[in-house]
């Protein structure tokens, strides 16, 4: 008897099928504005849109929430003043009208919501990319820096728009040359800019390249040398 019960349940589970919740909008709800009292009154509408109804009747929610239909209409209310739900109007092939409860406003909300958080991200990157160049600077020139060397390095990131990674090897090619002077750090940029030089590959590039010409010029340099270095023979020599 508890078997066929069981198998009873299961077939009404499978029945009434499932509804899709996409996990954004269930971690995100709170933000988008809904209380919880209105995110389950989502929930049971989405469960409705998903199977095809698309203007089910509130009774028919309220029975399963337990509560009145009055709150239920005025939860609905809420999420069409939060921009959150709205009511469309279809027109079918025939010139029939029926009405439809929408979330694409919740949509363009949770979209615009995760921009913001990416900016976000971006901008706390940033903000740690910054104070990293200004630690940088500091520990290498051995103090505080002015609000004039500040500034100039807040140029380079916000109006030059140079990677950290670069203004990192600047200061070290600066530091190499023992230049503890925002202006040299300047001109090392201002160099790589002009020859296409964006970023660490880059420098590497170029640092690789000068590297294989100073090969090629000794080579050549030792070559030359060596042609110095032998002995001339005599041109009566051959002639006798």
């Amino acid at each position: 008897m508890g078997d066929k019960k069981l198998d009873s349940t299961l077939r009404e589970f499978l029945r009434q099928g499932n509804t899709v919740i996409s996990n954004l909008v269930l971690k995100n709800y709170k933000k988008l504005g809904m209380t919880d009292t209105e995110f389950i009154l989502y929930l049971q509408l989405n469960s409705y849109l998903q199977k095809g109804e698309t203007f089910p009747e509130l009774e028919n929610i309220a029975k399963s929430l337990q509560i009145s239909v009055n709150d239920v209409y005025t939860q609905l209310h809420n999420l069409i003043e939060k921009k959150i739900l709205k009511i469309e109007t279809i027109v079918n092939q025939q010139g029939q009208k029926t009405d439809s409860y929408s979330f694409d406003f919740l949509y363009q909300k949770l979209d615009s919501l995760i921009d913001e958080e990416k900016k976000e991200l971006l901008n706390v990157s940033a903000e740690k990319d910054r104070q990293k160049i200004f630690n940088a600077f500091q520990v290498e020139f051995g103090r505080d820096l002015s609000p004039i060397e500040l500034e100039m390095i807040n140029g380079w990131i916000e109006e030059d728009k140079y990677k950290t990674d670069l203004i990192l090897l600047a200061l070290r090619e600066a530091v190499l040359s023992q230049a503890y002077n925002l202006k040299y750090i300047d001109r090392i940029l201002l160099s790589w800019e002009k020859q296409g030089i964006r970023s660490k590959v880059d420098v590497e590039n170029l640092k690789k390249a000068r590297e294989k010409r100073k090969e090629n010029i000794n080579t050549i340099s030792d070559n030359n040398k060596n042609k110095e270095n032998k002995p001339k023979i005599p041109l009566t020599k051959w002639l006798d």
